[in-house]
C-alpha cells in the first residue's frame, strides 16, 4: 500500500474574494488538516470571508503581473498557476449532488453546504475530490471537459485561479449546515479523463511529471516541494545539524503516534507514514539510522513492536526507497552516490542494526503525573490566570486554548510539553471541580476533543503555522497518553494492506 502524493496539498489562502496577495497566502497542508478546515462551517451574515485557491503556483521568477480594474498590480491570475491540487465542483441544481456522488463512487471526497444553502434552495453544495497527483494546468481543460460530460458544470468556473470560500452558513438560515466525508481512494488524472464520453482514455504526459508515477525529477521536486516561489527545496534552508532526539521525532510524527495508539496493530501503516513524512520534511537531511531507531522505539512505546507483525520489517526497505523516490529524489541521489549498487544492502543493514540496538538507543523520559504542580506548571498557571478566570465562567476550552497559544507561541523559546500539560490539567480540573464530573467521565470527554483542537489555525493564533502544529500535536499526545487506559484493546488482526 503506497502513500499518495495527495497526502500533502498546496493552496493559496486569501482573506476574501477581493484579496490579491497570493504571495503571502501560499500554504502547504496535509490532507487531514485541509479536511478539518472544510468539515466545519463559519456562521456569519455575509457570504464574503476567508477562502482558498486549490492550486500550486509557478516559480516566482515566472510570475506575470496583472492590473485590476481599480489599477492595483497583483499576481492572482491563471497565468501564474502551475497545477491544481484538488477537484472542486460547485453543485447548484437540484439532483446534481446525487449525480456527482454516483460519478465519484469509490473515490474520497468531501461535500459541504455553501452560504446559499437555505430551506428554499437545499441543494447548494460544494464537492471536493481528493487527487492522487496534482493536475497540470496545461491538462486541466481536457479534464474539465471530461467532468462536464458527466456533471452539469458552469463553463465560466473552470479557471485555475478560481477562489472558493471556506464553508460558511448564514445566521439567518433556518436549516442546519451539512458536511459529509466519503472515504475512498484518491482519483488520478487518467481516471478523471476516463469520465469523458469523447475524451481519450489515456494519461496526457506532461514535462511537469516524470514517467515514474507520482515521482518528480530532481529539478522539478526542488521547485515544487517548497512552494514559496523560489528555486530551492524547503529543506535547503534547514540547519546542517537536525535535532535527532526522540522528542523532536515525536513532534514531527505526532499524528502517526496518536493513530497508532488507537490502532496498535496497524504496524504497516505506522511505518509507512513515519518514513514518508520524515523524507518529505527533511529531504536529503534525513538520517536513516536515527529514523529507524525512532521507528522501532515508538512502535513499542505507542502500539505493538514492528517485529511482532507478519512482514512489516521485511517491507521496510521498499518503504524507505519509495519514500526517497517519491518525496525526496535528492535524498535518493545522495544515497545512490554514496552506496552505488550496494544501496539495497545499506538499507537492509541499517534496519538490522536498528532492530538489534534500538532498545538501548533512545531513552524516553518518564512522563510526570498530570497533577504534579511542578515549577513549570506553576509559572504557566500564574501567567494564564486571566484566561483561566474567564474559562471558569464560560467553560469554552477552545477560547482558553486560543488565548494561551496567543500568549505562549510568540515567545522565542517555547515549552510545548509544558503548555500541553497545563492545558490538559486546566480542562481536567474544570470538568472535575467545576462541572463535578468523575475523573473517568472527564477523561472520556477530553478524549473526544481532537476535532476541536485541530480546528485551531493561523486565523485564530497569528504566528507561524509550524508553531501551532507543534502545540496542537503536543496536546494530542498529552491527551492520548493520559487516556490510554480508557481505550478498548483491539483484537490481534492482520495488518491493513497485507
Amino acid at each position: 500500500m503506497q502513500q499518495d502524493v495527495s497526502d500533502f496539498i498546496f493552496l493559496v489562502n486569501l482573506n476574501s474574494c477581493r484579496d490579491t496577495d497570493v504571495e503571502v497566502g501560499i500554504n502547504e497542508f496535509s490532507w487531514e488538516e485541509f479536511k478539518c478546515e472544510v468539515m466545519r462551517h463559519r456562521f456569519r451574515d455575509r457570504k464574503d470571508g476567508p477562502g482558498y485557491i486549490p492550486a500550486a503556483m509557478k516559480l516566482e521568477s515566472e510570475w506575470v503581473q496583472v492590473t485590476s480594474k481599480k489599477g492595483t498590480d497583483h499576481y492572482r491570475t491563471d497565468a501564474n498557476m502551475d497545477s491544481l491540487s484538488l477537484l472542486v465542483i460547485d453543485i447548484d441544481e437540484a439532483g446534481a449532488l446525487e449525480t456527482a456522488e454516483t460519478v465519484f463512487e469509490g473515490y474520497e471526497y468531501i461535500v459541504h453546504s455553501t452560504h446559499n444553502f437555505t430551506p428554499e434552495e437545499p441543494y447548494k453544495y460544494r464537492l471536493i475530490v481528493r487527487l492522487a497527483q496534482p493536475i497540470p494546468v496545461s491538462e486541466w481543460p481536457a479534464c474539465f471537459d471530461a467532468l462536464r460530460s458527466r456533471i452539469d458544470l458552469d463553463p465560466s468556473c473552470c479557471n485555475p485561479s478560481r477562489f472558493y470560500y471556506y464553508p460558511s452558513h448564514s445566521t439567518r438560515s433556518n436549516i442546519a449546515p451539512r458536511a459529509i466525508h466519503q472515504p475512498g481512494k484518491a482519483i488520478t488524472m487518467a481516471e478523471v479523463l476516463a469520465l469523458g464520453v469523447d475524451v481519450p482514455k489515456r494519461i496526457l504526459v506532461s514535462p511537469t511529471f516524470s514517467r515514474s508515477a507520482g515521482t518528480l525529477p530532481i529539478e522539478q521536486a526542488r521547485a515544487k516541494r517548497h512552494f514559496s516561489g523560489k528555486t530551492v527545496a524547503k529543506w535547503d534552508n534547514l540547519s546542517s545539524t537536525i535535532n535527532q532526539t526522540y522528542e523532536s521525532f515525536a513532534f514531527r510524527h505526532a499524528r502517526s503516534l496518536i493513530d497508532f495508539e488507537v490502532s496498535p496493530n496497524a504496524r504497516h501503516n505506522f511505518a509507512l507514514s513515519i518514513t514518508g513524512r520524515e523524507y518529505y520534511i527533511l529531504g536529503p537531511h534525513t538520517q536513516l539510522q536515527p529514523l529507524l531507531m525512532f521507528l522501532f522505539t515508538a512502535a513499542r512505546q505507542h502500539g505493538t513492536p514492528l517485529e511482532s507483525g507478519q512482514n512489516t520489517v521485511e517491507e521496510l526497505p521498499l518503504m524507505i526507497y519509495s519514500a526517497m523516490e517519491k518525496y525526496a529524489p535528492e535524498a535518493l541521489e545522495k544515497a545512490s552516490q554514496e552506496h552505488g549498487d550496494n544501496l539495497g544492502i545499506w538499507i537492509a543493514q541499517s534496519i538490522d542494526r536498528a532492530l538489534s540496538t534500538y532498545e538501548d538507543g533512545f531513552h524516553v523520559q518518564a512522563k510526570k503525573p498530570v497533577e504534579t504542580a511542578n515549577g513549570v506548571y506553576s509559572m504557566l498557571r500564574e501567567r494564564h490566570r486571566p484566561h483561566l478566570e474567564a474559562f471558569i465562567g464560560h467553560g469554552n476550552f477552545r477560547d482558553l486554548m486560543v488565548g494561551v497559544l496567543r500568549l505562549e507561541l510568540r515567545n522565542e523559546a517555547i515549552n510545548y510539553e509544558g503548555i500541553a500539560n497545563a492545558l490538559f490539567t486546566y480542562q481536567l480540573g474544570y470538568l472535575t471541580k467545576v462541572k463535578k464530573h468523575t475523573h473517568e467521565a472527564a477523561l472520556t470527554q477530553i478524549m473526544g476533543m481532537r476535532e476541536l483542537i485541530n480546528s485551531i489555525g493561523a486565523r485564530d493564533v497569528p504566528v507561524e503555522i509550524e508553531r501551532i502544529k507543534f502545540a496542537k500535536n503536543a496536546l494530542l499526545i498529552e491527551i492520548s497518553k493520559n487516556t490510554k487506559h480508557l481505550r478498548k484493546p483491539q483484537l490481534e488482526s492482520a495488518e491493513p494492506g497485507l
